[in-house]
């Protein structure tokens, strides 16, 4: 192989070397930029995720406090139960049998 072609070889190596440099070159600033994007989007993801959080933490307060208001009128209920509904159930059942020793034959009818 005489001078010539070992330069003619030599600088078609270093023609691909610098071809192969320029493309990973190219390559590497793309990847820069889509890295970029991926960034700018993992933030915006955390962003929606952290008021997500907030909308789920404000809605667990209200369901909490929901519980403590349906607990309180499950009470009342009870109470109003006991304190009226039962006395007027004995009233009604007093009644009745007062009429049944007024009038016996009413009584049967009913």
């Amino acid at each position: 192989m005489t001078t010539d072609e070992r330069l003619d070889r030599l600088t078609e190596r270093h023609e691909a070397l610098a071809q192969s440099l320029e493309l990973n070159v190219a390559m590497h600033r793309a990847l820069e930029v889509e890295t970029a994007k991926l960034a700018e989007n993992m933030n915006r993801l955390t962003e929606h995720m952290n008021t997500l959080t907030d909308h789920v933490n404000t809605l667990t307060e209200d369901m909490d406090k929901f519980e403590e208001r349906m607990d309180g009128f499950g009470q009342r209920m009870d109470k109003l139960t006991t304190e009226l509904i039962a006395p007027i159930a004995r009233m009604v059942l007093i009644h009745e049998q007062r009429l049944n020793r007024v009038d016996p034959a009413e009584s049967s009818a009913r």
